[in-house]
Formats: structure tokens, C-alpha cells, sequence
């Protein structure tokens, strides 16, 4: 994935080059890209099918529209909040398998002699990154799938919430107006029986 990565010109690109930013000293308050330069790292974001940005801490007034309720947009927050720190758990397991992977793969390439393995050695090991890929990719479309169904299910959950309060204030203001409307019979009613009184 090329979010995160430092593009060729501006300041914030030199800082990438000269800093390498991995998941183990990622700064989840940074403000500007890039987020993540390590080629670990990003790996394991794509292997979970994430962009480095979904990882970022958004305060409570980011999530603020026009129009919504404070109760929605806590809601809103506190959902990405409990996702993102679900998600970067995730990344930093899976960073942490690949660099098990890749100290692994370098130890297996040599006997204990220091002599190159055979060609079956070799060919065998490549088979089994290929198999690893095609796990990988499908543990990538798995992540995916769950990003999409959390997305539409917290969509919805907003709408619903929405839609309550909408539902409650229009019962208050129909309560409202049944009880002006109550209030102002009694009035006139009041009025007539002194009328009748006087009369």
C-alpha cells in the first residue's frame, strides 16, 4: 500500500528517509505523513488489509457534523477508538510474526556448516513462501471484509441512534403540545363557568 510512504520531495519525505517510523515506534499522534516507512510494517498493514492512517488516534471533536448530536458523535468516537486499538494490536502481531519470519528464512538459508543449501533446500523453501502469499492475501480479503461489515454496521447503528432521537423529541414535543393544548381548555372552560356565573 503507498499510504504513509514518504513521497519524493518536502520536508516531511526527509524526516521519513532519515527516520525509519516502524510499529514499534509508531507515533499514533502524528499529524503528517509519512506514518509508517518500515518495510515490515507496512507489510503488516497489508496483510491485514489496512492503510496506516486507520491507525491514527482521531479526538472526540474530529468526528464532529453539522446537525449531530453530541450523544452520536461520542458514539462515533468511541467506536473507532475501541476499532483502531483493535486493529493496531492486530498489525503489531502480525509485524512481530514477520520479523520471526524473515530471522527464520535467514538462519534456514545456510546449514550449520555456513554451505549454501541444496537446489531442493531452495526450491522447497520458495514453495513454501508462495503457499505463506496465498495465506497472506487471504487473510488480507478477510480483513477487508470485517473493515467493510464494521463500517456499514456502525453506519447503521448511527442512523438507528439518530433516528431514536429523533423519534423521542418528537414524542416530547407532541407531549408538549397535548398538554398546552389541555391547559388552555381548562382555561376556557374556567372562563365559561364564570361567565355563566356572573351571568
Amino acid at each position: 500500500m503507498s499510504s504513509g510512504i514518504a513521497s519524493p520531495t518536502g520536508s516531511s519525505s526527509s524526516a521519513g528517509r532519515n527516520v525509519r517510523i516502524s510499529l514499534t515506534n509508531f507515533d499514533e499522534n502524528r499529524k503528517n505523513p509519512p506514518f509508517l516507512t518500515s518495510p515490515r510494517s507496512l507489510d503488516a498493514c497489508d496483510r491485514q488489509g489496512l492503510r496506516p492512517e486507520e491507525l491514527l488516534y482521531r479526538p472526540s471533536q474530529s468526528f464532529f457534523e453539522k446537525g449531530v448530536s453530541d450523544e452520536i458523535i461520542q458514539m462515533r468516537y468511541e467506536h473507532y477508538e475501541s476499532r483502531r486499538k483493535e486493529k493496531l494490536a492486530h498489525v503489531r502481531t502480525e509485524y512481530r510474526g514477520i520479523v520471526a519470519e524473515s530471522n527464520a528464512s535467514q538462519r534456514s538459508l545456510k546449514d550449520d556448516g555456513g554451505n549454501i543449501l541444496t537446489q531442493r533446500s531452495i526450491t522447497s523453501s520458495m514453495q513454501a513462501e508462495e503457499e505463506k502469499l496465498n495465506e497472506n492475501m487471504r487473510r488480507a480479503m478477510e480483513s477487508m471484509k470485517r473493515n467493510m461489515k464494521d463500517e456499514v454496521e456502525q453506519i447503521l447503528l448511527s442512523e438507528f441512534k439518530t433516528e431514536l432521537l429523533y423519534q423521542a423529541e418528537q414524542a416530547k414535543e407532541a407531549e408538549k403540545r397535548a398538554r398546552e393544548a389541555a391547559q388552555l381548555e381548562e382555561r376556557r372552560r374556567k372562563e365559561r363557568e364564570w361567565e355563566a356565573v356572573k351571568a
